[in-house]
């Protein structure tokens, strides 16, 4: 669903949980299905009215297209805790979550805490310190993928269900994993500092 209202287009990626908010110039205030979208998108700067349809007109062209039953509802989002870190580090870590289909829940997604972003696929993992923040939270994948497109620094803003960030002027508001994640900062205090230097040719398999 498409949902115009006071310059933003809100948009709600149903299958994945993922609400997007863009501005745009039109303030008038309509909601359009997938079908009627394709179909207004069709048009350049068009000449706009709301009525019982929307009626478009860009030159000699006009259109009636009928508007949408369902009203799309914008989440109320107030966040509790914030973070800021690179996103290349975020897309980083998206390439290590578990692939298996029997992975446990909390492993599909990327856990933000104590300072990290950390990954698992409940047998290997990955974990990158972040600038700053005090999040601990469960980032899904297709939340990830929908911020792809950025680059650079991002703020980070949560609470106990929600997680938000505004990418390229885009706002993005997705759906926290629930469950408890490994305490990687309790597996890796016991790791200990004994450091090994190998050459990494010596694991190498070599042809017969």
């Amino acid at each position: 669903v498409n949902y115009f209202k006071a310059g933003k287009l809100h948009q709600w990626d149903e299958q994945h949980n993922v609400h997007t908010i863009t501005p745009v110039d039109i303030n008038e205030e309509f909601c359009l299905d997938k079908k009627g979208m394709d179909m207004f998108l069709k048009f350049d700067n068009p000449e706009i009215k709301v009525g019982k349809t929307l009626q478009v007109k860009s030159g000699n062209v006009k259109a009636n297209i009928k508007l949408s039953e369902t009203t799309l509802v914008v989440p109320a989002f107030e966040h509790t805790h914030t973070a800021k870190l690179d996103l290349e580090k975020l897309k980083t870590a998206v390439k290590y979550i578990g692939k298996k289909t029997n992975t446990p829940v909390p492993l599909t997604g990327i856990n933000l805490a104590n300072g990290h972003i950390n990954v698992s696929d409940g047998f290997a993992c990955y974990r990158v310190k972040i600038e700053s923040g005090d999040c601990d939270i469960i980032i899904t994948k297709p939340f990830v993928d929908a911020i792809n497109a950025g680059t650079g620094e991002i703020e980070i803003r949560c609470n106990e269900q929600n997680v938000a960030t505004k990418v390229n002027d885009i706002v993005y508001i997705g759906r926290l994993i629930a469950g408890q994640f490994p305490n990687m900062t309790r597996l890796y205090s016991n790791l200990g500092n004994n450091n090994i230097v190998v050459n990494k040719n010596d694991f190498a398999v070599n042809p017969i």
